[in-house]
């Protein structure tokens, strides 16, 4: 794998690579990227090749890790599994859940470029080694749950890999003093919004941003139609992080309840065709391809909710804060739902 300065997509790839530490003999390097094991099941990480936007050089890179197979032969019907993981979902960090067929993957993308590698590639990094560690730790409940198989490949040369890599137990060490935002970075944020004439509060814990949807978009206050994002503090079992959800106005939907609460009531013949309405894990994989422009550093979900709208969620641990981000996450949510409105209209 080459590193050319011209591009940024491939500097990244290598930055994921040296940062995780990864050992030559549980990896095979490609062209534009790498796979390697961490322990059980393989993680893909690669960059498409570069394109010119204007004056920027853009790829997009991707870390892809093994989840489940066997989602044509389960009980529940893919339908049913796309509902359950999308509810599983929720509780992801900075990457999604995507089914392609008969296997279920962990995906994650960013969009690098010239002005952005400095602040993406730390991020990025951070989504690979934890979608590496979920695909080890959370797989075989959730075969368990859905009737389906743990993924598991082994490397070409030295074969299955007796024990887990180290890096995958850092997630532990990520306790950090610093903070995603303060009542002053928060107002910042909610200021320059309102300058682009978009309506934002802020608060001690927070912000919250209406992002307008169609030809009679605006604040909700005013009648609008507006998807409204939230960012607040948000404490987890890897230490303190701040989360973003963008909460949809409305979804279509033929059928009155599309996720419901008993997976298990789901029949066989439920298919796309009678629902041809997109589940998380398809939202998931179009973000995936790049279509909707923004980074797929969180997931599509839903609640527990017979009548659900999907959300994107995305929870950001304190020890990559760096000034100025937060703001770069917030505008990437509003091109997410400038896409995503697409389907609403």
């Amino acid at each position: 794998m080459n590193r050319p300065q011209t591009d940024p997509g491939l500097r990244v790839v290598r930055d994921v690579f040296e940062q995780l530490q990864i050992d030559d003999a549980w990896s095979v390097g490609e062209e534009r990227g790498f796979r390697w094991w961490p322990h059980r099941r393989s993680q893909h990480v690669w960059a498409d090749p570069p394109v010119r936007d204007g004056h920027l050089t853009v790829s997009l890179v991707h870390a892809e890790a093994e989840f489940l197979i066997g989602a044509y032969g389960a009980d529940l019907p893919p339908r049913g599994i796309d509902a359950h993981l999308g509810v599983m979902a929720g509780s992801l960090s900075l990457h999604g859940v995507v089914r392609d067929g008969d296997r279920v993957q962990l995906h994650a993308t960013a969009f690098v470029h010239e002005e952005n590698q400095e602040w993406v590639s730390p991020l990025f990094q951070m989504a690979t080694l934890i979608q590496a560690t979920n695909a080890e730790l959370r797989a075989p409940h959730q075969a368990e749950l859905l009737g389906l198989v743990p993924a598991t490949s082994e490397h070409p040369i030295s074969g299955a890999r007796p024990e887990p890599d180290e890096m995958l137990e850092a997630l532990d060490s990520l306790a950090s003093r610093e903070v995603w935002g303060d009542a002053e970075e928060y107002a910042a944020i909610a200021q320059a919004l309102g300058a682009r004439g978009l309506l934002s509060t802020a608060g001690e814990d927070g912000l919250t941003v209406e992002f307008p949807v169609g030809p009679d978009g605006g604040p909700s206050i005013t009648g609008g139609r507006s998807n409204l994002l939230t960012v607040a503090a948000e404490p987890r079992d890897m230490g303190h992080g701040i989360r973003l959800t963008l909460r949809l106005r409305d979804w279509p939907r033929e059928n009155q309840q599309l996720f419901p609460i008993d997976l298990n009531s789901l029949e066989r013949h439920w298919s796309r065709e009678d629902n041809p309405q997109l589940f998380p894990p398809e939202l998931n994989s179009l973000e995936a391809q790049g279509l909707s422009h923004a980074h797929l550093l969180g997931s599509w979900a839903i609640e527990g909710d017979g009548h659900a709208v999907p959300h994107f969620t995305s929870w950001v641990p304190n020890v990559l804060y760096r000034p100025g981000v937060l703001m770069n996450l917030v505008v990437a949510m509003g091109v997410r739902s400038r896409w995503v409105s697409t389907f609403i209209e």
